[in-house]
Order: structure tokens, then sequence, then C-alpha cells
């Protein structure tokens, strides 16, 4: 076979979008390289803030306790003062 069968294929225009895809898929690249350190720092910062929530919600279930205590202690000392005082 000759050697011009052989020849390029591509048309000008062909080369211009290849050229034109290349180019894009290297912003694709430098992209998703930022969203790859933001997904991470978010995960980082999700599990910081977890922490901070698993702190906060324990902090809350004891200021319950303390205010259900507190209700009873007053109940009962209610009730001791009425049992003195109750004049029928």
């Amino acid at each position: 076979m000759p050697a011009e069968q052989f020849a390029d294929h591509f048309t000008p225009l062909d080369r211009e979008r290849l050229i034109g895809t290349s180019v894009r898929l290297d912003g694709l690249k430098e992209d998703f390289a930022e969203l790859k350190q933001l997904i991470a720092l978010g995960s980082v910062s999700s599990a910081t803030k977890v922490d901070k929530l698993e702190e906060r919600i324990r902090a809350l279930e004891q200021f319950r306790w303390w205010i259900v205590g507190a209700a009873a202690a007053s109940g009962a000392t209610a009730g001791f003062v009425s049992r003195f005082f109750h004049t029928t």
C-alpha cells in the first residue's frame, strides 16, 4: 500500500475541536481537584460539628434532669408544707 493512504484524516475543524476539548478537560480536571479539596474540608468540618452537637445534647439532657429533680423537690416540699399548714 502506498504511504498516501495512511495520511492524517483530521480536518482543521477536527483539530480545533480536539484542542478545545483538551483545554476544557484540563479546566474540568482542576475544578474536580478543587471540589475534592472542598469535600475533604467539609467532611472534617462536619465531623467537628457532630462532636460539638453531641456535647450540646449531653448538656441539655443533664439540664433536663436538674429541672425534673428541682420540680420533684419543690413538689415534695410543697406537699410537706401544705400537710402542716392546711386548715380544713
